[in-house]
């Protein structure tokens, strides 16, 4: 019988595909050769035995340098805000610069191209200009209040009172609340240019909350912490919690109220 004359087949990853799945190499040495990548031709082992065409190796550029300059300015005015392109938002716009070089007939663009969901990453990852990074959280409504009219008028009332008693630093004290947003929602990277900051996600409203309570003294004391959780009765796997630092608390709304601070003090 006469052998197989492989060199027929002009797609060079199938052609190391078929000679895998047909025994004459094993699939490690494929992969030593170093001619393509342990995950192309495991791919392309995995079609052909599927019964699936093999896809040639890599994909061509979807957008040419003028593009590319479009999206990068986009993504660093975008980013001047703070509130930086998630990678959704980044598709979308990736898409729409996409839709016009369709639009524009251009003979490198097939009308069934498209913005792949990891393609923004991957942008990021080649472009040195720009970096994929997960956005700090926060919480809207506490930001609306924490400002110098608010806050301005405590401090001199609390250095005035120390100005007068000069508390020793056993009796100065720090409580922070730290808000746990109970939402099962996935928070998506955000694409920014290198040398910003990832800008912040905005934590969504009317979701169920937790609080986080601790307080500590001037001199390292620390009173028992408290996690204030959004229920009627503490349910029992709650109670694995409890321990002589910290402690969990109930109530409907899961945050923190004037009874809730006076008993804490």
């Amino acid at each position: 019988m006469m052998a197989f004359d492989y060199r027929q087949i002009e797609n060079l990853l199938e052609r190391m595909a078929r000679i895998v799945v047909d025994g004459h190499v094993r699939i490690v040495d494929a992969i030593n050769t170093k001619e393509f990548s342990r995950s192309a031709i495991i791919r392309a082992v995995s079609a052909i035995e599927s019964g699936r065409a093999v896809a040639k190796p890599g994909r061509p550029e979807l957008f040419n340098e003028e593009d590319k300059n479009i999206i990068v300015g986009v993504i660093k005015i975008e980013s001047l805000s703070g509130t930086s392109l998630n990678t959704k938002r980044t598709r979308e716009l990736m898409e729409s610069v996409l839709s016009d070089k369709k639009r524009r007939s251009e003979t490198d663009v097939d009308e069934t191209t498209s913005v792949s969901k990891s393609y923004p990453y991957l942008f990021a990852k080649r472009n040195s200009e720009l970096k994929a990074s997960m956005p700090r959280n926060v919480d809207i409504q506490r930001l609306s209040v924490s400002n110098q009219q608010v806050l301005l008028p405590f401090y001199e009332l609390l250095q005035n009172l120390h100005n007068s008693h000069h508390y020793s630093p056993s009796l100065i004290f720090n409580t922070d609340e730290s808000s746990l947003r109970l939402s099962d929602s996935f928070k998506t990277l955000v694409i920014h240019p290198t040398g910003v900051p990832a800008g912040f996600h905005t934590t969504p409203t009317n979701m169920p909350n937790a609080t986080l309570v601790v307080t500590a003294a001037a001199d390292g004391y620390s009173l028992k912490s408290i996690v204030l959780w959004p229920c009627h009765k503490l349910p029992k796997e709650m109670r694995v919690l409890l321990s002589v630092s910290i402690d969990v608390w109930y109530n409907n709304e899961g945050w923190m109220t004037e009874s809730i601070f006076k008993r804490y003090g």
